[in-house]
């Protein structure tokens, strides 16, 4: 099953997706609106299965959200997408005009990238300030990629990280979340990896579980600072 939700200009609340096998596609689900005030109020995305590995995997992006206000996605499996697409695999992406949404006790695993690029757990980019998003009680693993060169501004986000804040927000809290980063290690020059990172966005991060194994090949002649815990830049 593939699930997406078309852009629809009128206001949309209350639809909720819950315990259904999600398969194949690009994304898994998809929830675009008209930024207003209210749009996307009550909707629930949980206890979703989006981690089937294989032939069914999905492609490149779990849940996304764009334009949605007061959202909830909660105890989901997402993991095992196919992770040979040029693109920065992401689990759970909250695009522009997103707020007011929580995303709670999801497991995000098993996500990979192919050359210069990187994946990422969770990625939240509302360009809202007070955006009034709360990411808290996740398990993110192994979440990894060959990296892009940190140096270049136009490449620096294509690294793996599991809990991406980029261009300018605020107002998100990130808390008792634990992330670990292990595997398929770094192999681009100035390569980083990250468990959390603020790209010109500012939020509050407490109480999280924060490992990183990430770093880069032992024949690899790169050079880089590798492997962070949070990255604020």
């Amino acid at each position: 099953l593939k699930i997406i939700i078309l852009k629809y200009e009128k206001i949309f609340k209350n639809i909720t997706i819950q315990n259904d096998s999600i398969n194949l596609g690009n994304y898994g689900i998809s929830a675009i609106g008209v930024a207003s005030s209210g749009n996307g109020a009550g909707m629930t995305f949980s206890t979703n299965a989006l981690h089937v590995s294989g032939t069914s995997s999905i492609g490149d992006y779990g849940i996304y959200l764009q334009g949605i206000d007061s959202a909830s996605i909660s105890a989901n499996k997402i993991g095992n997408f196919v992770g040979t697409n040029a693109i920065n695999d992401r689990g759970i992406w909250l695009g522009s005009g997103t707020k007011n949404t929580t995303i709670l006790g999801n497991t995000i695993y098993n996500l990979t990238a192919p050359t210069s690029y990187g994946a990422y757990g969770i990625h939240i980019e509302s360009g809202i300030s007070n955006n009034g998003i709360t990411v808290a009680n996740n398990m993110i693993s192994n979440i990894t990629g060959s990296g892009n060169n940190n140096n270049n501004a136009t490449n620096k986000l294509s690294n793996p990280t599991g809990i991406l804040l980029s261009g300018t927000q605020s107002g998100t809290n990130i808390s008792f979340n634990s992330i670990h980063l292990y595997g398929a290690t770094l192999n681009s020059n100035n390569a980083v990896s990250s468990c959390i990172r603020l790209d010109v966005s500012t939020a509050t991060i407490r109480n999280n579980i924060l490992i990183n194994k990430l770093g880069r090949l032992a024949t690899s002649t790169n050079t880089g600072i590798l492997s962070i815990g949070i990255l604020a830049d």
